[in-house]
């Protein structure tokens, strides 16, 4: 059946791919019924369904179960279900260019949206709509300004995410604190939630007398309504099932058996979207569910134990377990104070859930009564940060794994697996404690070592960033910036980092202070924040920045030499004729001189030479004009097996005088699709096809990976993963 759903899954994906691909960039017209949508203050997000393209007159229909993503400026509110006419440039679903990188042409997929538009137009709106559904739009809308006027900004956007399922307005240094501690499970609407508030309700009208059947249908109904009000997420849709099996067994007297609810939930989820199977929030919500129905009982087995607190620890540690591997696979990192942390939040998340609840309908009844009763959120909210900052400040605080491989994932749990079938008696209780740890240390430890010579030359759009590994266990990163890629520290550079495993940089080289040589670091190190052991607590840490040394430092060099020494990074200062040296691995420079002092920035930038046993790398930076024929003039100036081509291909960089001195087999070329530079020029294209230098480039291959033995060597393209041999 697994087989199947992934079969299904990927046919699904694939499913009109090749007529939609014709439409992007193209102006069209689509007709659809509004089932979702999200408003900030200054856009719209509309979701349709049931849609009809029209194209150059033609018409084409949409797979009812597919929808259509539309952005516009519009932030008018519109009807459930109204039918909409619409007009947008059809946008072309990114694909990720490196290891580590958001998938966001699978988010899409996963979540059935077939295309998406950019600068929407409603030109036409139906008068139809569905009346229970708006009104259950309209009661959120209400909630989510109550939870502003009674709870303050920042708190309402917890309690929003928290009830209401919407994360739009939610400050992201919370969002990032949760989740780098491990409790940001407890900002969507789980399992947890529905379980508290359904039963709670179910209880409460129980105790009024109200027979089972009329409080387990009312209950469920309500439940229902909550599930379609804040949108049906997976976890919620798992959780309602599961609730409504729930009363279904009280019902009809029979036992509740929670893992055959939760295989039927899994079940009627992918039979309606196979393409969930391999969704993190999907798996991460059955998979803690099965942690705590089949592992903890085996845990509690193996340590015997009437301690309440022991029982938690053990229900909270199963499912760390359970989860671990999926957790690093799509976040390559673990909190490892989590399990503690969450012994305090879980329990205290049932009191903001009824304060939150409370103060809300008070709330919309009468200002003052809800910010009375919901005042206990704003110390426990108040507390939960407090708690998160302060673990953030411990050693180990968070330990990059990096992605593990399929086959690892799969020894895992067939372990847990034997730990969960082998009896429990005294005969093999410290047996199981063995193979239990045997498990958990074998993940942690089963990163690969580096063999040879790891090169990684990112696709950062217009910029620079590449990734050294050597097989000594150093790491260095050269440059990182983009003038076209937002943000590019936090949703590519650190990304990548962290599924490689890279926990540390030892050097850090900067060629110049072009922003698209340094805007990613820049923002690497604005956030980077010291913990007590002297390591970045929110994210990669960096032993050595490097910079080339020259006689005139300007803004920019002075603002990121002064953020280093604030986070404790040791400063050196590189010049022609300086080296690293790591055994059979060395780094280097050959330009600028130490005396440079020229007023154009790529002139001056830092060019590297890299060398494992045989094989080198010419590191060119953005060097080109005087940098150029002062390296040409260079005794140090070597053949190389890889030319990172200087200054993204344009024109005037890299002349025929140069090639024929390096003799390069490969040209590495990082630029942006459609700059406004118009790199790659193509005259210096044309001198790489003379010197018979193969080249390979960022915008078409995605992130180049080299592997070398110091012999051979390889290369392949994230987006184009055909190895060439060398």
């Amino acid at each position: 059946m697994i087989g199947w759903l992934l079969v299904s899954g990927k046919y699904g994906m694939n499913e009109n791919s090749s007529w939609t691909s014709r439409l992007y960039d193209k102006k069209i017209t689509v007709t659809g019924r509004l089932v979702k949508q999200e408003q900030s203050a200054t856009s719209n997000q509309l979701y349709l369904k049931n849609n009809s393209i029209i194209y150059q007159s033609k018409s084409y229909k949409i797979p009812k179960q597919k929808q259509i993503l539309i952005f516009t400026d519009d932030v008018t509110m519109y009807k459930a279900g109204s039918l909409l006419k619409v007009t947008g440039i059809c946008r072309e679903m990114e694909e990720p260019g490196n290891p580590g990188q958001f998938d966001l042409k699978k988010y899409y997929e996963i979540k059935g949206i077939q295309m998406v538009l950019n600068k929407g137009k409603v030109n036409d709106t139906g008068s139809k709509y569905w009346h229970i559904r708006q009104f259950l739009w309209d009661m959120r809308q209400r909630f989510k300004r109550t939870f502003l006027q009674v709870a303050g900004e920042e708190n309402a956007s917890v309690l929003t995410a928290m009830l209401l399922g919407e994360k739009k307005e939610l400050d992201p240094e919370v969002k990032s604190l949760y989740q780098d501690n491990g409790i940001a499970h407890i900002l969507a609407i789980s399992g947890l939630h529905i379980s508290m508030l359904g039963i709670a309700l179910h209880k409460l009208l129980r105790k009024l007398g109200i027979s089972w059947y009329i409080s387990g249908g009312a209950a469920g109904i309500t439940m229902c309504a909550y599930g379609l009000m804040t949108g049906f997420g997976v976890s919620t849709t798992r959780a309602v099932i599961m609730f409504l099996m729930y009363l279904l067994a009280g019902i009809l007297g029979r036992t509740y058996d929670i893992v055959s609810a939760l295989a039927l939930a899994a079940v009627m989820i992918l039979i309606e979207n196979p393409r969930y199977l391999t969704d993190a929030g999907f798996l991460l919500s059955f998979l803690a569910v099965l942690g705590a129905a089949v592992l903890a009982p085996v845990m509690r087995d193996i340590f015997s134990s009437k301690n309440k607190l022991l029982e938690s620890f053990l229900v909270s540690m199963a499912i760390q377990l359970t989860t671990v591997p999926i957790v690093l696979y799509f976040y390559f990192e673990i909190p490892l104070y989590g399990v503690a942390l969450n012994l305090i939040v879980i329990p205290l998340m049932s009191l903001v859930l009824g304060f939150g609840i409370a103060g809300g309908i008070a709330g919309l009844i009468s200002i003052p009564a809800g910010i009375f009763l919901i005042s206990p959120c704003y110390y426990i909210l108040g507390l939960y940060k407090y708690l998160c900052v302060a673990v953030l400040q411990l050693p180990f605080a968070k330990v990059i794994i990096g992605k593990p491989q399929l086959w690892q994932i799969i020894l895992y749990y067939l372990i847990l697996l034997a730990l969960c079938l082998i009896k429990q008696n005294k005969q093999y209780g410290e047996v199981v404690k063995w193979v239990w740890g045997t498990a958990f240390m074998f993940f942690l430890i089963s990163r690969q070592p580096i063999t040879g010579m790891r090169i990684t030359f990112l696709d950062v759009g217009q910029g620079d960033g590449i990734c050294i590994q050597s097989p000594g266990g150093i790491n260095c990163f050269i440059d990182g910036g983009s003038s076209d890629v937002k943000l590019v520290g936090s949703k590519r550079i650190e990304p990548f980092l962290k599924s490689r495993g890279i926990q540390e940089l030892d050097y850090l080289f900067i060629s110049h202070m072009d922003a698209d040589h340094i805007n990613g670091i820049m923002e690497l190190l604005q956030a980077y924040a010291l913990n007590l052991a002297g390591d970045n607590a929110s994210g990669v840490s960096i032993r050595h920045l490097i910079l080339p040394k020259l006689a005139k430092k300007d803004e920019e060099y002075l603002e990121i030499e002064n953020l280093a020494k604030k986070n404790k990074i040791k400063v050196l200062y590189f010049q022609k004729g300086d080296r690293i040296l790591n055994g059979r691995f060395s780094f280097s420079c050959l330009h600028p001189s130490g005396n440079a002092n020229s007023e154009d920035r790529n002139e001056n930038s830092m060019v590297l030479q890299m060398t494992y046993k045989n094989f080198r790398i010419f590191l060119a930076g953005d060097v080109e004009g005087k940098g150029e024929e002062e390296l040409m003039g260079s005794k140090e100036l070597k053949r190389a097996d890889i030319l990172k081509v200087a200054h993204h291909g344009s024109k005037n960089s890299t002349p025929d005088a140069f090639l024929d001195k390096v003799r390069p087999q490969i040209g590495i070329l990082s630029y942006g699709k459609e700059n406004r530079y118009g790199h790659p020029h193509e005259e210096l294209l044309n001198r790489l096809r003379m010197a018979g230098v193969t080249y390979y480039s960022t915008t078409d291959y995605g992130a180049l990976e080299v592997t070398s033995d110091g012999e051979e060597m390889n290369i392949h393209g994230m987006k184009n993963p055909k190895k060439s041999d060398k």
